[in-house]
């Protein structure tokens, strides 16, 4: 498949997983609206903790923007354009890959288009709005990089998730660790990366890729750095390389499940 119908692959699948949230809207706009509102008491809490604190080891209020806008977009699209990422463990353990596996069409993307959670919408509005008032407070002066740099840390995200799920095609396990996995990825992201020190610093920089998913691209947003930049770019295509080899390894290890009663 050549670059422009994978293009078109993935456009048809998006605008099936559009259709069909509009066919649920209350649904869709409950939880869009759900996901929003429990961002936006995150927010709240650490307004009133910088209300306090002006400033947390370098970090003030505008970059805390920065970094929520970030990682809620970041999440929101994997979420809502690729919701699989979330449930490869889940899909190798029940034998779903079987479907993917007799359809002429890359495997892992497919996989990952197949579904679309639709909180994740919530979450990427939310990331948006709180980036407006980000470039407001003067945490991000150009907006076609902060774009750039969320769409690597978007990418490192997915990546993790692939990474983690494909550990099932090893231990096998329920699905849970790689949930529990992407549960704490998350949550450490949502903290100013100044607050981590020393060997936590360094396992946030290698095993876990939090530095990268918010850490590193605050700071080049405080301040353009030629190196750090450097790191981004080989941390996002290190990711991407390893996530993929990763599972087209262990799918050789796949143990398909009965394609009749496969759940879909």
């Amino acid at each position: 498949m050549g670059a422009r119908g994978l293009l078109n692959f993935i456009m048809a699948y998006f605008k099936l997983n559009l259709q069909s949230a509009m066919e649920y809207r209350f649904n869709f706009i409950i939880l869009a609206f759900g996901m929003f509102i429990n961002d936006v008491a995150w927010i709240v809490f650490w307004w009133i903790i910088f209300a306090k604190f002006n400033t947390i080891n370098g970090w003030n209020f505008g970059n805390l923007l920065a970094m929520y806008s970030i990682v809620t977009i970041g999440f929101g699209a994997a979420t809502f354009f690729v919701g699989n990422w979330q449930r490869i463990a889940e899909n190798v353990i029940k034998g779903r890959l079987d479907y993917y596996m007799v359809l002429p069409k890359p495997l892992l993307i497919h996989m990952l288009i197949s579904r679309s959670d639709f909180s994740g919408m919530g979450d990427l509005l939310f990331g948006i709005v709180v980036g407006a008032f980000a470039f407001l407070a003067g945490a991000v002066s150009s907006v076609p990089f902060f774009i750039l740099l969320t769409a690597m840390s978007t990418l490192i995200l997915i990546s993790f998730g692939i990474i983690i799920g494909s550990l099932s095609f090893y231990f096998g396990g329920t699905g849970e660790f790689q949930e529990t996995a992407l549960g704490s990825v998350i949550a450490l992201s949502t903290y100013p990366f100044s607050v981590f020190g020393g060997f936590i610093r360094i396992i946030l920089l290698t095993a876990i890729p939090v530095g990268f998913i918010t850490g590193i691209p605050v700071l080049l947003l405080q301040q353009y750095n030629a190196a750090y930049m450097g790191y981004m770019i080989v941390a996002t295509l290190a990711s991407v390389t390893v996530a993929s080899l990763m599972f087209y390894a262990g799918l050789k290890r796949y143990e398909s499940g009965n394609l009749i009663n496969a759940q879909i």
